[in-house]
């Protein structure tokens, strides 16, 4: 299978993560969200991780560290569209629901997509609610808040994908002018800003999309999954159909070879709260011609320091999760 393809068959699942295993994927099947054990050719194992969810459910699977132990939580939307969180037990060895407190019944729009990542104040997890406004549901202290609607105009339905780096976190969404847009929070001042990526607009439905930043560049790269093509967005250059995408399988374009050069980043960076310090971890980059494990460690204090990029060397004490698609 080339790696156009596993990026369109990633994007075609509901969410998903990458473990040394291989991609756990997330997909709706009749009433059931199962998680599907891919290695990149065919299916290993599966199982199911919820009933009674919403037909065309998003998904979103995050590792985050919890009391000291890191756990695997899966959001999605259930048949009333209300939020719902499964945390993985190893003890049972399957999914169980998780108890979200006071916002165990936090609506969201019939249409809403979800986005998941974690940065130094905690897990975050946006949709639209039922107003079609952009909100978040926050964990702060061990309980999860609801935090104040963001000032945008998205579209009913658009796909979330979110960017954490060390100064910002970055939501992308698609405007009702068919623009792609990106709220801004600073980790510093906690402020939220509206932000617009200039040459991408997007005419036509799209499914999901990822956008991952180049480090040393700053710059954008997204690979845009429509109903009908594979679509990618670098910079500030114009658009490469990739091909087109019949049946889940996509049909290679003339200018998906000239392609091959690029890196796509699917899995961002999150944090692991070990030992009462943040632990930024697990860049799994997907390059073009291969897949390979980046690891690199942070400690977490007023700014991340350095401690490792290599995975035979990282401290015993810290371990080495994968974080979501």
């Amino acid at each position: 299978m080339s790696d156009l393809q596993k990026i369109t068959h990633c994007l075609l699942a509901a969410g998903g993560a990458v473990s040394e295993q291989g991609f756990h994927l997330l997909y709706n099947e009749e009433d059931d969200l199962v998680e599907k054990l891919w290695n990149g050719v065919e299916v290993q194992d599966e199982r199911t991780v919820a009933s009674n969810v919403r037909e065309d459910t998003p998904a979103t699977y995050t590792v985050v560290g919890m009391n000291g132990s890191p756990e695997r939580l899966v959001f999605c939307i259930d048949q009333a569209n209300f939020l719902k969180c499964y945390m993985y037990s190893s003890d049972e060895e399957g999914w169980e629901e998780a108890d979200l407190g006071a916002a165990r019944n936090t609506a969201v729009h019939p249409q809403s997509m979800l986005g998941t990542d974690v940065t130094p104040s905690g897990i975050n997890v946006f949709f639209q609610n039922p107003t079609g406004k952009l909100q978040g549901l926050a964990m702060k202290g061990g309980s999860w808040e609801l935090t104040e609607e963001l000032l945008a105009n998205p579209v009913m339905g658009t796909p979330l994908s979110i960017i954490v780096n060390d100064d910002e976190l970055l939501l992308f969404y698609l405007n009702k002018d068919s623009t792609m847009r990106y709220q801004v929070k600073s980790h510093e001042t906690k402020q939220w800003e509206d932000r617009i990526w200039e040459t991408v607009k997007i005419e036509t439905p799209v499914i999901r999309f990822k956008v991952s930043q180049d480090d040393k560049t700053k710059s954008f790269e997204a690979y845009v999954l429509t109903n009908g093509s594979l679509v990618q967005f670098v910079g500030n250059q114009n658009r490469v159909i990739l091909g087109e995408v019949k049946n889940g399988t996509l049909v290679h374009s003339s200018t998906a070879e000239s392609a091959i050069r690029t890196f796509l980043s699917f899995w961002e960076e999150q944090k692991l709260q070990i030992e009462s310090k943040f632990v930024r971890i697990c860049k799994a980059d997907f390059l073009i011609k291969f897949y390979s494990f980046e690891i690199t460690v942070f400690k977490y204090h007023k700014t991340f320091q350095k401690i490792s990029t290599d995975r035979n060397h990282c401290p015993p004490k810290y371990t080495v999760w994968r974080s979501k698609v």
